[in-house]
């Protein structure tokens, strides 16, 4: 963690950059007003974070308890990335990550799980923020232009599509996201840019033969070798709200209710403290945590397991149903296979177009996660 005095270092730092940047474009006499704002702002800054909730507030259809575990932290709403002469904020990051939140929560195992998941996503987001900044940016510079017309079309068509041509509707989503409606049609020209620049990149994509197919299947054989699947539901007590006493009681009643009525919905519906984690779904019994395994590896369908604890958690599996261990056929595999070895040089061409980009920009990254 850095302190209030190293904090204050990196933002006066990131001021001057931003600054020394837009001396190219602006006047002296006005950058150095910025500047000057700039930095009696950073002297006159509580240390404290600001403390900004509606992450938090926006996760859809919470019940009490069910999300406790996975809220996000409170984050500092300071800069975390510079590219060229534009600030990336933290604000701007979790805006994006917002909607993986749910998402992350749903097939975790614990808090220390959903941090670490989150920590993963924050940098994957951050990472397309800026190749996104810099691919536009390379566009503009080529004297790229795209017509306000075609922005217009996509607006509208998003408008029809996500809010059924419901604008208040969208200028209420927009303000409750902090973003104003200029700032979305910038947003959404930009993606029009991204997409035109990567689809002409898509272009040069070779046609994929069946003998390449076969080659790939032939030499990575293993990769279609599928475990054991199980489709599990689970049951979750938060340790925290009970004494030692009390949670061994309901782990009785949970485990007697199971063996007396067997409908794990209604079970899980009357005891557990996370019901909308309650169904995991398909997993190959392999890949799951340690835990996991060990509490269900000897199960078959309509089976549950012993109380078993992750975390802060107690938790009770059951098997809905089960699939046996197999290889897929060449057949079963070919789409993957290709949509895989289209993806794969799709990320290469990718990759080198924005290993270029990065060769020619100023990029200072500021976050550790």
């Amino acid at each position: 963690m850095l302190s209030s005095v190293q904090k204050m270092m990196v933002n006066f730092i990131t001021v001057f950059m931003i600054a020394r940047m837009l001396l190219k474009k602006l006047s002296i006499f006005f950058c150095a007003i910025w500047l000057f704002c700039g930095a009696i702002g950073i002297l006159m800054a509580d240390d404290s974070p600001i403390i900004d909730q509606s992450v938090n507030d926006r996760l859809p259809d919470q019940e009490a308890g069910d999300y406790d575990d996975y809220r996000v932290p409170v984050y500092d709403d300071s800069i975390v990335a510079i590219v060229n002469d534009k600030a990336i904020t933290m604000h701007d990051l979790m805006q994006k990550v917002l909607p993986y939140v749910q998402q992350i929560s749903q097939v975790s195992y614990s808090r220390d799980d959903f941090l670490q998941k989150l920590r993963k996503v924050q940098q994957q987001v951050l990472e397309a923020m800026i190749e996104r900044i810099l691919i536009v940016s390379d566009f503009e510079k080529k004297g790229g232009q795209i017509s306000n017309s075609y922005v217009q079309r996509e607006y509208e068509s998003y408008l029809r599509s996500q809010f059924g041509n419901d604008r208040i509707g969208l200028s209420r989503y927009l303000k409750e996201h902090g973003q104003s409606i200029r700032a979305f049609k910038k947003e959404v020209r930009d993606n029009s840019i991204v997409g035109f620049v990567l689809g002409n990149l898509r272009r040069k994509e070779p046609e994929i033969s069946p003998s390449k197919v076969k080659e790939y299947y032939d030499q990575h054989i293993s990769e279609f070798r599928v475990g054991k699947q199980l489709y599990l539901k689970r049951i979750e007590l938060d340790k925290s709200k009970y004494s030692e006493s009390d949670l061994d009681d309901k782990v009785a009643k949970i485990l007697e209710a199971l063996s007396n009525d067997g409908n794990i919905d209604s079970v899980i519906k009357m005891f557990s403290d996370f019901y909308k984690r309650a169904d995991i779904g398909w997993v190959v019994v392999d890949d799951l945590i340690p835990e996991y395994f060990e509490a269900v590896k000897n199960l078959s369908v309509g089976g549950f397991s012993t109380v078993f604890e992750v975390g802060d958690h107690a938790c009770v599996l059951y098997v809905v149903d089960e699939k046996p261990a197999k290889t897929l056929s060449l057949d079963e595999s070919r789409l993957d296979i290709e949509r895989k070895l289209s993806d794969d040089y799709r990320a290469q061409v990718k990759k080198e177009f924005i290993d270029k980009l990065k060769k020619k920009a100023y990029i200072k990254v500021f976050l550790q996660l």
